[in-house]
């Protein structure tokens, strides 16, 4: 979802599950997805370079559920709510 359309409330809704507990736990896993899928990028071999493609695409798709949350949290953290 474009960062356009998201409400002040729930920007800022976004902004505080970054700083919760859920969120750290949420992001480990995430990261550790990531670290798998490069592991299979790099170790594996593939007849069918779709499945490089594909691989790709969730590493960027983790990537993205990560840029968002953090965008959203130096957002609010740059512009606070009085």
């Amino acid at each position: 979802m474009p960062l356009a359309n998201l409400s002040e409330d729930d920007k800022v809704a976004v902004a505080h599950l970054a700083t919760s507990r859920g969120w750290e736990i949420v992001k480990r896993h995430i990261e550790g997805r990531i670290q798998i899928v490069h592991g299979r990028l790099i170790r594996a071999k593939f007849d069918d370079l779709s499945e490089v493609s594909a691989l790709q695409a969730e590493v960027r798709a983790y990537e993205e559920v990560l840029a968002f949350v953090d965008g959203l949290a130096r957002e609010a953290a740059n512009n606070p709510r009085e």
